[in-house]
């Protein structure tokens, strides 16, 4: 078996069908039967979910029975007469049989322009599909275009013309199990598999680790700096923005704006803190940040990108420190560690990660 794309509609072939050809028509002339049969009979659209799709899909179904004793040449063009079975298997699990349709969805794209018709058209076990008649089929980035413009990335559902919905069957005689026919559910696995390090390996996680140690401390380091220049050496200055009985407190941290070969630059922003006095809605408010001995600014929205002031000792201690900060660690650093996940840490005790 072959991993099924998350993509509901990695085995389905997309069609364009093209403006006023039979496929095309039969679309047009069965979204316009069932949108007026919408507006008299009116399926439920209030109350609980899972009895409106019931109620629609009901609705659908009855549309689909009257089209087909009324004229059934368009249920015939749309493939709605020629379901396909697709088989769906999940990670360890057996395979299960489903007869589907394909489905044809309505797409304005701007006004004053014609309506689009899209069909989407299962693929079977088999390699097989439904082909509409008078369309294009569309491949690569243009199925992936049309497919993002429909379903917004899974946060839109399109106006299909009339969706039937698949029915599970019995499992085919000639189901034979293979990369071309057998396709895995949608559903994504939970499983993970764990690898001991070893050799080369287990020398780059030792490295990574160590790296990572390195960046915490010295980056904690300027952290703890700048927060003592805040509070004990300017202290004053702040409290001179804010009323009787509040506080304020810094937040300081490393920015992620770097380039290669770069010094880090880390921002900063002080903060009142109303709480104590009784004025919650006053906290979280940025104070101006004097000038002072330890780094310049560069102003930005509740922030500021500092600068080390190297005409001060002040300033050329807070440089040194920064100077040391090395660039983030990350596992993708390493070509023969790539695809694997870092967990997440609370100590330096945990054990260490995939890989």
């Amino acid at each position: 078996m072959v991993a099924y794309d998350q993509s509901p509609h990695t085995h389905m072939r997309v069609f364009r069908l093209d403006p006023g050809g039979s496929s095309f028509q039969a679309a047009a002339a069965v979204f316009e039967e069932v949108r007026v049969a919408k507006s008299v009979e009116k399926p439920s659209q209030q109350g609980n979910l899972a009895d409106n799709l019931r109620t629609w899909l009901t609705f659908y179904q009855n549309q689909f029975e009257k089209l087909k004793q009324k004229d059934a040449l368009p249920l015939h063009e749309l493939g709605l007469t020629s379901p396909s079975t697709q088989v769906k298997a999940l990670r360890d699990g057996l395979p299960r049989a489903y007869q589907v349709y394909p489905v044809t969805y309505l797409s304005k794209p701007a006004a004053r322009r014609p309506p689009e018709y899209y069909m989407y058209s299962h693929v079977d076990y088999k390699g097989r599909s439904f082909e509409p008649r008078a369309a294009t089929e569309l491949k690569g980035e243009e199925k992936q275009t049309v497919t993002a413009m429909l379903f917004a990335g899974g946060f839109s559902t399109p106006q299909a013309v009339l969706q039937l919905p698949e029915q599970g069957i019995k499992t085919p005689a000639d189901l034979a199990p293979s990369q071309h026919y057998l396709f895995e559910s949608s559903r994504p696995s939970r499983k993970r598999s764990v690898f001991v390090a070893e050799g080369a390996s287990l020398e780059m996680i030792d490295d990574f680790h160590a790296r990572e140690r390195q960046f915490k401390t010295s980056s904690e380091a300027v952290s703890e700096y700048l927060n003592q220049a805040m509070t004990n050496e300017l202290g004053d200055k702040f409290r001179g923005q804010i009323a009787r009985g509040e506080g304020f407190y810094v937040k300081s941290f490393l920015s992620s704006e770097r380039e290669t070969g770069d010094p880090a630059r880390f921002r900063i922003s002080v903060m009142r803190d109303g709480k104590g006095a009784g004025n919650p809605a006053k906290t979280h408010i940025p104070l101006i940040i004097p000038p002072n001995p330890f780094f310049h600014t560069v102003n930005q929205p509740r922030e500021v990108t500092i600068l080390p002031n190297v005409q001060t000792p002040q300033g050329l201690m807070l440089r040194q420190l920064i100077a040391v900060v090395p660039t983030m660690p990350s596992l993708e650093d390493y070509s023969e560690l790539r695809g694997f996940r870092q967990q997440p840490r609370n100590d330096d005790n945990q054990d260490r990660p995939d890989g």
